[in-house]
């Protein structure tokens, strides 16, 4: 008994080990839409990743999907919300649900809110609204990236307030194409 208990509780650990540090990496069960298809439904793609921190993606509509560690409340969904993995859910209540565990959401419709925070959150969100990041330093530093195409640059989520961004993604530089035009007087 002396020898089996320290295996038992070794193949225990292993497999909680190998829970904790499953593949965060989502993966779709739909393609991701293509452009001409974005730009007709007025839908943008945000993809992001964090380590350790919370996001609040706000009166969204479109596919959001995530694998994670931690908790995430849904309110006022007029959709669908499909957990796997250890995900359960843990509350229903007045239009709000929360989930915990281990695992990948999926969100499709139309909601006012999903908040989550926790670890180890990979995602990507296909539709329109607001997304609020907020990051926590992780043992290496590091807050989190979201990028909008698989070409740009990720940036980083700040680790000292909040970063809120548009889907679509709203440009706030000036079009060089731009011709300036003249008002005329009463009309």
């Amino acid at each position: 008994m002396k020898r089996v208990l320290p295996l038992i509780l070794a193949v225990a650990g292993a497999a909680n080990f190998a829970t904790a540090q499953m593949s965060v990496v989502p993966t779709t069960s739909v393609p991701e839409p293509a452009d001409t298809e974005l730009s007709t439904k007025g839908w943008g793609v945000i993809h992001f990743v964090s380590n350790l921190g919370s996001f609040k993606c706000i009166d969204g509509t479109g596919r959001l999907e995530f694998e994670f560690k931690g908790t995430v409340l849904v309110a006022d969904l007029q959709g669908t919300a499909t957990p796997s993995g250890t995900i359960r859910e843990e509350y229903t209540g007045d239009k709000r649900k929360v989930y915990t565990g281990v695992g990948r959401l999926v969100i499709e419709g139309k909601w006012r809110g999903v908040q989550w925070f926790g670890s180890n959150m990979r995602g990507v969100w296909w539709g329109k609204g607001a997304i609020r990041f907020v990051g926590e330093f992780d043992k290496n530093l590091q807050t989190g990236d979201y990028w909008f195409s698989k070409i740009e640059e990720k940036q980083s989520w700040p680790a000292v307030g909040t970063i809120t961004m548009f889907l679509p993604r709203i440009n706030y530089t000036s079009d060089e194409n731009m011709v300036p035009k003249e008002k005329k007087k009463g009309g």
